[in-house]
């Protein structure tokens, strides 16, 4: 992620252990699940839904100064493998 005044790459993030809402994916039964499960979404970086359990220190407010693109050229081609590691401190 870029400023799109500056260009330059975002600062550090704080990321933050928000937990999941829980859902009722099936009407006809009372079984509760973590909503994150149900919709994939582990974590994102604007606060865009309760259902995500790791979100950054982004406000909705902040997504305008922000370009949410992602520059090709230091990532790995999409499909490649990759680790996600997660450290609470």
């Amino acid at each position: 992620m870029v400023d799109r005044k500056t260009q330059k790459p975002i600062g550090m993030l704080k990321w933050h252990f928000t937990g999941s809402v829980s859902k009722q994916p099936d009407p006809e039964k009372n079984d509760q699940v973590y909503g994150s499960d149900v919709t994939g979404t582990l974590m994102t970086l604007l606060p865009v839904t309760d259902e995500a359990v790791i979100q950054s220190n982004l406000k909705a407010e902040d997504e305008p100064a922000y370009k949410l693109e992602t520059n090709k050229s230091v990532l790995p081609r999409e499909g490649s493998p990759a680790k996600l590691v997660i450290e609470a401190k």
